[in-house]
This record gives structure tokens, sequence and C-alpha cells, in this order.
């Protein structure tokens, strides 16, 4: 499942959060990852609740295709289909 989550008011925020915890306790996930970015000062919060920064544990990294780049990727495998018919 992906969510998308941006909220203005803090206390809201925490409110959501916490019930997505309880949610993803209850129907059994085994992790809950999620990106935030370097300057978002809620890290603190994350971290008081136990999360892990598994870029500097385990080294991962979030990466993006843009709608430009999907649609470039799209080009080259409908090529690549039409020439290996």
């Amino acid at each position: 499942m992906f969510l998308s989550l941006y909220v203005c008011n803090m206390q809201l925020h925490f409110s959501l959060l916490i019930y997505l915890f309880q949610r993803a306790f209850e129907t059994h996930c085994c992790r809950l990852d999620f990106a935030v970015l370097n300057w978002n000062p809620a890290q603190d919060f994350y971290k008081a609740k136990g999360a892990v920064n598994i870029t500097e544990q385990e080294g991962w990294h979030h990466y993006r295709l843009d709608r430009e780049a999907l649609a470039k990727l799209a080009l080259e495998v409908n090529k690549a289909e039409v020439t290996n018919e």
C-alpha cells in the first residue's frame, strides 16, 4: 500500500501517524517504510517512536521517475518490442 501524506497542522499530523502506526500493527504489517526530507524536524518524533533511518543504517535511498522519465522508458520498451517481433 502507498500513502502520500502531507499535513500542515502538527497535532493532526501526529494523531494521523499514531493511528497509522496502530493500524499497521493491527493488520499484521511486518514493517512501515516512509520517506522524510532531510530538513524535516519531525525526524526527531519518528526516532523517538523507534523509527530507524535506513539511509544511515542500511544505505537505502529513495528514487523517483517523473512523468517525463516514465514516458521515455515506455517509448524505449515499445521500440524494443517492435524490433524483436
